[in-house]
């Protein structure tokens, strides 16, 4: 989202670029889902048992984590996701 909101022709095509990341997305994730139902072991273990785990909580700090936050919050309350791109920028302006 930060790389494509620096241009016009990047605020344009921002909305093409997530609904592509969205699916995408979902379609690992079913994928995933089916693995572990063939094999369990191949589950990931808990987050706290990463060694960056501690550096993982500081980046929820980020602006740009904080951003996606919101975003997904925006999508899953229901076709938010749209006016939470023009609307987010003067939350932006506040935190960073």
């Amino acid at each position: 989202m930060t790389l494509n909101s620096k241009s016009l022709w990047g605020m344009i095509r921002l909305p093409y670029v997530l609904s592509y990341i969205k699916e995408s997305h979902r379609i690992e994730q079913q994928q995933y889902q089916e693995r572990i139902k063939k094999n369990p072991k191949l589950k990931l273990p808990p987050l706290e048992s990463y060694a960056d785990y501690k550096e993982a909580i500081q980046i929820k700090n980020y602006t740009s984590y904080k951003l996606g936050e919101g975003l997904i919050a925006a999508n899953r309350a229901g076709g938010g996701g749209n006016c939470f791109i023009c609307s987010k920028p003067l939350w932006l302006k506040s935190v960073g």
